[in-house]
This record gives C-alpha cells, structure tokens and sequence, in this order.
C-alpha cells in the first residue's frame, strides 16, 4: 500500500472529486484508465520507515489515447489540507464532462 499516507478527512475528500471522473471515464468510455500515486518528501527527516507521513501526494492519470479528448493530467494534493471542494465545484466538473465528452453525469452513481 504505497499510498495509504496520513491526512486530513477534507483532502480525502478532495480526492474523491478525481476518483470520481476516473469511475465515469472507465463507465462511458468502457476504455482503460491509470491511476499513478508518488509520494514526495519534502526533506530528510520523513524516511521510508514513515512513507505514511508525506508531503504531498501526486496523482497522475492517463486515459485511454484514443479518448476524446485524450485525457492525462497529474493532480498534487497536500495531505494536511482543510479545503473541502464547493457544490460549484462539482456542478462545473460534471458540466465540463457534459460538453468536453458528452456524458450525462446525472444518470452516473458513484
């Protein structure tokens, strides 16, 4: 479990907001997607005995090159955020996925 790391319950929740377009890209697309996490240090003192406490978390997703549009992003999120992601927010990802690929999130469960 390389990614299991100590964190606040807002950046876990900031986190589901991705895995959730990973879940919708993988059910519409019906194409293979690939989630990449890295732990980064931020100095010496943090060694692999504690990889649990890190500094931040990079997710990095690759869909399918043939989607379109293709997708492939990295996304940083720091462990110890207390920022939690707005309704707008959420409106605008499903909008974006609307009229960037035609889906129709409304009828997606999570």
């Amino acid at each position: 479990m390389s990614n299991l790391i100590i964190g606040t319950h807002e950046a876990n929740t900031m986190m589901i907001r991705y895995e959730i377009f990973v879940k919708r890209f993988a059910h519409y697309t019906k194409k293979p997607i690939q989630v990449t996490t890295a732990i980064l240090q931020e100095d010496m003192r943090t060694t692999p005995d504690y990889a649990w406490y890190c500094h931040l978390l990079d997710y990095l997703v690759e869909g399918d090159q043939s989607s379109n549009p293709p997708v492939k992003f990295s996304m940083l999120f720091d462990p110890f955020s207390r920022r939690l992601p707005t309704r707008l927010e959420l409106d605008l990802d499903e909008l974006f996925e609307s009229l960037a690929y035609g889906w129709d999130s409304s009828e997606f469960m999570a």
